[in-house]
């Protein structure tokens, strides 16, 4: 699950999630993309979908990256 935010509501942002994002990543000047892994082998996409688009209203994010079949590249993996 990704979230992209601008550095202005990245830490009020972590710290409304109550929970540690697996990386944080810069994508660009002032943007960041928090990301979370998820553990449940068995998770229902349009559940995951749901979810997603539902963060991403909540803290004024990109819905257009919500979907599952966007694949997220980490560089330094």
């Amino acid at each position: 699950m990704t979230i992209l935010a601008p550095l202005s509501n990245l830490a009020n942002l972590i710290k409304s999630l109550n929970i540690k994002p697996t990386y944080i990543v810069q994508t660009s000047k002032d943007k960041f993309q928090i990301c979370f892994k998820l553990n449940d082998k068995d998770i229902d996409f349009k559940e995951y979908e749901l979810i997603n688009k539902t963060l991403a209203i909540f803290f004024e994010s990109d819905i257009n990256v919500c979907s599952i079949e966007k694949l997220f590249r980490l560089h330094f993996l």
